[in-house]
């Protein structure tokens, strides 16, 4: 079992967010699909940046076109922040709250239309 997160499918967008480009990770993931049958790929949301019905579509078929058949979306965790405080960083989503369980049954049914299996959390 291989547990792959991915947190944006746009390139421009991790970018962004992340600091580095995604490029290499989808390549990795592409040769791990192509010898390996049973990977996760996870999608950490993140309020406001990836949660979208969007952003979780673009990532869902990224999945599907891969031949990958599960994804794990994982609900927001508002314990984030404690790590950052613990190393004296400054945490840029103080005030983000977990996404309620209609969102995530709608992010789901997005993964689902893909024919991925879905699970929440992880």
């Amino acid at each position: 079992l291989f547990l792959y997160d991915v947190k944006f499918a746009d390139a421009a967008d991790h970018k962004e967010y992340t600091g580095v480009d995604n490029r290499v990770i989808f390549e990795n993931l592409r040769k791990l699909a192509a010898s390996h049958s049973d990977i996760h790929v996870r999608v950490p949301c993140i309020p406001g940046l990836n949660d979208s019905p969007q952003q979780i579509a673009a990532v869902s078929r990224l999945a599907a076109t891969m031949g990958l058949s599960q994804i794990v979306l994982l609900p927001y965790n508002s314990a984030a922040g404690a790590k950052y405080e613990w190393l004296g960083c400054d945490f840029a989503l103080p005030n983000a709250a977990r996404q309620d369980d209609e969102t995530l049954a709608e992010l789901a049914a997005i993964c689902r239309q893909d024919g991925l299996q879905v699970q929440i959390g992880g």
